[in-house]
């Protein structure tokens, strides 16, 4: 519940306007956040889509700290059915990140905000808890577990009143997600039914404006899952990664590869997998790394498609791909399932994963063993033959983690030779030369 406190914000808007709030971190240097609210928590006259430098002076927002938080700018929506508001705020002050999620009907949800029945108390912040019982475009219906937020004197709308703007949260793999922001009772609440804006449709807005969107926090950038992948090596590879990747890896996010591949970052495709799981993007930057070293290149947006497949067209052979399996064997039916339209021959597949088992690199024959037990329907359906030699693609399939072992060898030889630092980057280049180059050489 904490987290909840620490994200959530009271709205003193104009006039009598009063509301709650959450705190969106952006994560720069700037000090910039977003506010999300909803728009009439910041005026009684719910057609006001534009406030000027007096109203944001007038306007205050308070953290739960009760530090007052600077407003830059208000961008509200021209339709005002679609009752939100995106605050450009300042602070010195860093808050929590939070990831986003996409709602879906049985969610669990918490929100927390400042009910005007509360606001006298000491603690005058209060949580509520439910379901989602239906997700449209727009908004989310939530239901409150506790059934009617009335009484016998039908008070729901008194009750809740100051709950409005407060950020709608679910939990995913112990990560805390925004799904929305709460804007109103539904039927007057005596059912405990609740509406909210769909995040969707506030990044929807946000791209609309051209203004930074909101993502998952593991997506913004590669510098949190540098840290973890230095976590466990040698101090002299830690020192080779850093300088590669502040040098040499530009204007690449987890967020860019998530945009441009979606469900195909995934082995089988998966457009419900949890991309904030900070191995995949391990796994991309040590590539990116390895990548860099081996062609002494800077790789970014201008070139990224001359060393892995990211869209059409490309000149790269390598794909790279995670996977929940733990076995080839299993990866590689996969790979020959609905996948298989969308390799070419003699592609270099690489994969990453959290656990594997067996060979890392096997060989052709290994390969066809394994396709020779494939019966998926896809194919079948697709009419495509994978026995007939004709038709069968030959792949080279590499785990990320042979790389990693090879890299780690060399690195034990130089350090049995007390290398340098720069003997050390100049022989692990060497290394990733020989091992891409044994792996690029075409299947007859």
């Amino acid at each position: 519940m904490e987290i909840f406190r620490e994200l959530a914000v009271k709205v003193n808007g104009l006039e009598s306007a009063k509301g709650s709030g959450c705190i969106y971190e952006l994560s720069n240097e700037s000090g910039k956040k977003y506010i999300l609210t909803a728009q009439h928590c910041l005026s009684s006259d719910k057609q006001k889509r534009v406030f000027n430098h007096e109203d944001l002076e007038n306007i205050e927002i308070y953290d739960f700290d009760e530090e007052r938080i600077n407003i830059f700018k208000i961008h509200i929506p021209e339709n005002p059915e679609l009752d939100f508001a995106i605050i450009e705020a300042r602070s010195s002050k860093t808050y929590k990140k939070i990831s986003i999620k996409h709602p879906k009907r049985g969610l669990e949800y918490t929100f927390f905000g400042f009910p005007k029945y509360l606001q006298n108390d000491l603690d005058s912040g209060e949580l509520l808890e439910g379901y989602i019982s239906e997700v449209k475009k727009s908004t989310i219906t939530l239901q409150h577990h506790s059934g009617a937020l009335s009484d016998a004197d039908n008070d729901a709308i008194d009750n809740t009143k100051g709950f409005s703007g407060s950020g709608i949260y679910c939990e995913e793999d112990d990560t805390y997600c925004l799904i929305g922001i709460l804007i109103e009772l539904r039927g007057k609440g005596a059912h405990g039914k609740l509406v909210g804006i769909n995040i969707n449709e506030i990044n929807q807005f946000l791209l609309e404006k051209k203004l930074e969107k909101l993502y998952p926090y593991e997506l913004q950038d590669f510098g949190l899952h540098l840290q973890l992948l230095l976590k466990d090596e040698d101090s002299k590879l830690q020192a080779i990664f850093r300088k590669r990747f502040s040098q040499y890896i530009i204007d690449l996010s987890p967020n860019y590869f998530h945009e441009k591949l979606k469900e195909k970052i995934f082995l089988p495709y998966n457009e419900n997998g949890n991309v904030i799981n900070s191995k995949i993007w391990q796994g991309w930057l040590r590539f990116l790394l390895y990548i860099s070293l081996r062609n002494q290149k800077i790789v970014n947006l201008d070139n990224i498609n001359e060393y892995v497949f990211v869209e059409e067209p490309t000149s790269s052979r390598n794909r790279f791909y995670f996977t929940e399996e733990k076995r080839m064997a299993n990866f590689v039916k996969h790979l020959y399932g609905s996948t298989y339209k969308d390799i070419r021959n003699n592609d270099l597949i690489f994969v990453n994963s959290e656990k594997f088992y067996g060979s890392k690199t096997p060989t052709f024959n290994d390969i066809h063993q394994i396709i020779q037990n494939i019966d998926d329907p896809y194919l079948f359906e697709s009419g495509i033959d994978i026995s007939n030699p004709n038709e069968l693609k030959k792949v080279k399939v590499i785990h990320l983690d042979y790389l990693v072992d090879q890299i780690e060898d060399e690195l034990l030889s130089c350090l049995e030779l007390n290398k340098s630092l720069i003997e050390i980057e100049k022989s692990c280049i060497q290394c990733l030369e020989k091992i891409f180059k044994e792996f690029e050489v075409v299947n007859p």
